[in-house]
């Protein structure tokens, strides 16, 4: 009888307990003033006995020292309102890679010309005055922009299948591939060096003269439109002589497709004597492309004459003695 007392009279207390904890809850959220966007949440009610106590909740039982009710009331803001991407993302959202527009990003375009040619477009706004390089195969030339960045060059294509590229300090910062099928039409003889020495490259068609119409060299009025007409083929000059790295070209075009068996056609090189080259080796290569083939650069030296002739410019007939049988 007296067990069935104490355990009425617990169960008596634990309900007022718990009520009064609701009743004091409810008061005090009412009477807080609060934010529309949270919400008050109560700690778990606890039964004591003596120094342990039990969460009605679940709570592993713990020790702890009783503080008022009050405390124990929490402020949430509503998760919707803080973090606002209820729906995850797409995937390819998340490990998408943003376009980022680099304001020194070198551009080369090319267009075709005439007689197998290209015209290049350089746009290189952080390398406004600069010199540069283009390089196809093993033909290489120096220019410069301009105040902008800009520069605008023609250059010879050598294969159907070209791939130019234009280097700024040594370095590759663009490049463009050329397609044109009539590079095989024309053949090119190419002579090519380093240095600010004043070179030229001379053709002399069916064994002309100096100075009579099949005389071609780049100072003549031979131009590209003679080669695609079958006329004549044309001298064209490429590359700067006060460049920093001074690569210079000088390129013979003619049409293979109305070549004669008994033609021949003579090369002799130009040079202006200077007090800087007189008597002395001039490192040059010799490059032929005959039927959209090219050859084996041929790495030569060309002997200057002596320095009682600077000041003069002086053509020497046999400099590529043996390195043109091939231009027929």
């Amino acid at each position: 009888m007296l067990r069935m007392s104490t355990i009425k009279t617990v169960l008596a207390t634990f309900a007022v307990a718990l009520g009064l904890g609701f009743l004091v809850q409810f008061d005090s959220a009412s009477n807080q003033d609060t934010d529309a966007r949270t919400t008050t949440v109560p700690r778990a009610v606890t039964v004591v006995t003596g120094t342990r106590a039990q969460s009605i909740f679940g709570v592993s039982t713990n020790p702890h020292e009783l503080a008022e009710h009050e405390t124990g009331v929490y402020v949430l803001a509503h998760i919707a309102d803080q973090y606002t991407e209820e729906i995850a993302p797409q995937m390819a959202t998340i490990i998408s890679t943003p376009v980022i527009d680099d304001p020194c990003r070198v551009a080369m375009q090319v267009a075709p010309a005439p007689a197998a040619i290209v015209t290049a477009e350089i746009s290189a706004p952080c390398h406004r005055r600069t010199e540069f390089v283009i390089a196809q195969d093993e033909v290489r030339f120096s220019g410069r922009t301009d105040r902008d960045g800009y520069a605008r060059v023609s250059i010879p294509v050598l294969t159907a299948d070209a791939d130019i590229a234009v280097l700024f300090d040594n370095m590759e910062q663009a490049r463009a591939t050329a397609n044109l099928g009539d590079a095989a039409q024309y053949d090119r003889t190419i002579l090519q060096w380093r240095g600010d020495v004043n070179l030229q490259l001379h053709a002399l068609e069916d064994d002309a003269e100096f100075g009579e119409t099949g005389h071609i060299w780049s100072g003549s009025v031979h131009t590209a439109n003679f080669a695609v007409l079958g006329q004549h083929g044309f001298m064209a000059r490429y590359g700067l002589a006060n460049a920093e790295t001074p690569f210079q070209a000088e390129v013979y075009t003619y049409p293979s497709r109305i070549v004669r068996a008994d033609m021949q056609v003579k090369m002799p090189v130009g040079v202006m004597v200077t007090e800087k080259n007189c008597g002395r080796e001039l490192a040059v290569e010799l490059i032929h492309v005959i039927a959209g083939q090219m050859s084996q650069p041929e790495v030569m030296s060309i002997t200057a004459p002596d320095c009682a002739r600077a000041g003069q410019y002086i053509v020497m007939d046999d400099a590529l003695a043996g390195y043109v049988s091939e231009v027929r």
